[in-house]
């Protein structure tokens, strides 16, 4: 049996979102997979196979359970991480801890197989591809039960980027919006919402090339004093999110395009996590007649996304003034749909 997740770019919010503030992402239709089999092993295991990684590890109940009580009683996720990692690898850290809170949860997850892919425009970097493999792994994981919230199962989906990035606060607005599919609206302490908005259906992601970790771009940020920091996420929210969010409610073409301009000029200037290739990608793209465009995620490389009323031919312009362009639906399908479509055969 195959579970799929979207990747995701952001339209608003990125960076401001982990300091508690409003982030909006959609899901775009490049997926990661957890195929699952029935294991043939003597004893029930779990076993995880990243297939692009050539990684493979096997956890039993045991395992499991301690890897639980680790979480449970864990100071930071620094400490947590650091001390998994010598037995299980940085790379399977996350998937552990997924498959410990869903044992913990009821969820048979042993005398499992679980393979993990992405297609190939999301192993480039840059659309969440860390979150897509953990939402595709964590429902795979619930299967037919489907006994979890989304909430709930969204909140131990985000235990991939959070033992990735090694803080509590990271893979919010990616997990849910991998989950939900469509656009998605995320603020801590009001979880996170599928948005019915009529536009954009259509968007243009310019690839910039690798992009530098998450983990470090949040440590520089983390490096701004607190207080300009909080003025500079409270900006994001109060000028771009929000209003951003009212003008896609709104169906505000040209409201939308400039705020996301706006949230690019913010994340640049005031946070410094853009690059020379995004904010070229970027004016190229409002020369060529995009509405609006931003980088997406992280930053420092990455993807740029834009947005416009002629989506094909701005893809077509920016072809031609020499990028690399994918122009993309959003994703009406996320993980929560083939969980639905799993729990109604």
């Amino acid at each position: 049996m195959r579970y799929s997740a979207p990747g995701v770019v952001k339209l608003f919010g990125e960076h401001a979102v982990v300091y508690r503030k409003l982030a909006v992402g959609a899901a775009v239709p490049f997926y990661a997979h957890a195929d699952v089999t029935t294991s043939n092993e003597p004893e029930p295991m779990l076993a995880v196979k990243l297939s692009d990684l050539h990684q493979t590890i096997s956890f039993n109940e045991t395992d499991l359970v301690e890897i639980h009580s680790l979480y449970s009683n864990k100071k930071d996720y620094g400490s947590f991480v650091d001390a998994l990692a010598p037995r299980y690898g940085n790379d399977l850290v996350g998937y552990g801890v997924i498959a410990a809170r869903l044992h913990a949860e009821g969820i048979n997850v042993l005398g499992k197989e679980v393979t993990i892919s992405a297609d190939e425009q999301l192993k480039s970097g840059g659309l969440g591809s860390g979150a897509a493999c953990s939402v595709a792994f964590t429902v795979a994981l619930i299967g037919r039960t489907g006994r979890l919230d989304d909430e709930k199962a969204i909140d131990i989906a985000r235990e991939g980027d959070r033992t990735r990035n090694k803080r509590p606060d990271t893979g919010a607005i990616d997990a849910s919006t991998s989950y939900r599919g469509g656009i998605v609206t995320y603020k801590e302490g009001l979880g996170s919402h599928r948005e019915e908005f009529g536009w954009p259906t259509h968007l243009v992601l310019i690839d910039t090339g690798p992009k530098t970790g998450t983990s470090a771009v949040l440590g520089n940020v983390q490096k701004i004093d607190q207080t300009e920091r909080e003025v500079i996420m409270r900006r994001i929210e109060q000028e771009c999110a929000i209003p951003g969010f009212k003008a896609l409610r709104d169906g505000d073409h040209w409201k939308v395009g400039e705020l996301m301009s706006n949230d690019h000029s913010l994340l640049r200037d005031m946070l410094g996590v853009s690059s020379d290739k995004l904010d070229a990608a970027v004016v190229a793209a409002l020369q060529a007649g995009a509405l609006g465009a931003k980088m997406s995620g992280g930053g420092r490389g990455g993807y740029a996304v834009a947005v416009s009323d002629t989506p094909m031919e701005l893809g077509q312009a920016l072809r031609e003034r020499g990028f690399n362009v994918k122009t993309v639906e959003v994703a009406a399908r996320g993980a929560k749909a083939s969980l639905r479509s799993v729990s109604r055969a």
